[in-house]
């Protein structure tokens, strides 16, 4: 099975050369399996995350009533901050080129209230393993998280695997849509 480092230049690559149109598409077919599925729909706060390019655009679920979301901010020690989508139009890509929030205009909260966790990368395996972009911060922050807190997956078909190199540290995301 290739490294890591093979595997996330091939899927950075697919990614990239994924149609727009196509984006478009899935995106909207993953943001209407989330809200036909229970867990979300009984969901009050929610991790959201803002997609680069490759990723599914799951944005426009902000507009739903009734939900709350927060959004990463890369922190030292490669651990993530949590923020409301308060002024979204002044965030800023880091240095990952990954729009954050800023924590002036957004303050950090608590993760505690979260009611479940959306989760990006660069491929999934049925079963849930992920290939991250290589940092560790989605790792570290999933195992701080209790174990009944529902974690999902969401990705294009193109970035399912039936297999993946994992390590003891890498954590699993408990379901997965893919589109």
């Amino acid at each position: 099975m290739p490294e890591k480092s093979a595997l996330r230049r091939h899927f950075r690559h697919a990614l990239a050369a994924l149609p727009l149109d196509s984006k478009i598409q899935a995106s909207a077919n993953l943001r209407l399996q989330l809200q036909a599925w229970p867990p979300f729909q009984r969901a009050r706060f929610i991790a959201l995350f803002h997609p680069t390019p490759t990723e599914p655009d799951l944005l426009p679920l902000l507009l739903l009533p009734g939900k709350s979301f927060l959004f990463p901010r890369c922190q030292p020690q490669r651990a993530l901050s949590w923020h409301p989508p308060d002024h979204l139009p002044h965030w800023k890509p880091n240095s990952f080129g990954i729009i954050e929030p800023d924590p002036h205009l957004s303050p950090a909260l608590s993760p505690d209230s979260l009611d479940l966790v959306l989760v990006p990368g660069l491929a999934f395996t049925p079963t849930g393993h992920r290939l991250g972009h290589g940092a560790g911060y989605y790792d570290r922050f999933l195992a701080s998280l209790p174990p009944t807190l529902p974690t999902v997956g969401l990705c294009f078909h193109c970035q399912l695997q039936p297999h993946l190199p994992t390590h003891p540290h890498d954590i699993p995301v408990h379901h997965l849509f893919h589109a």
